[in-house]
């Protein structure tokens, strides 16, 4: 049975042990279908982890305020 799985190429990430992380590419059998795509835009655990560096960076709500 062939498999087909798509991996994340997001270089910034932290999240090694995410399934479609490159990481796990290197222990893939010859017969499974491989693609690639940058999932940062659409993954969640990436987004929250993009919004609390910036409550991190500049204090929570800096970042929404308005007039800037």
């Amino acid at each position: 049975m062939n498999r087909d799985i798509t991996y994340c190429v997001n270089d910034d990430c932290p999240f090694t042990d995410c399934l479609r992380h490159m990481n796990r590419l290197k222990g893939e059998p010859e017969n499974v279908v491989i693609s690639i795509a940058n999932f940062g835009g659409v993954c969640r655990k990436y987004i929250a982890y993009l919004v609390g560096e910036l409550d991190i960076r500049y204090g929570e709500d800096t970042y929404l305020s308005e007039g800037e």
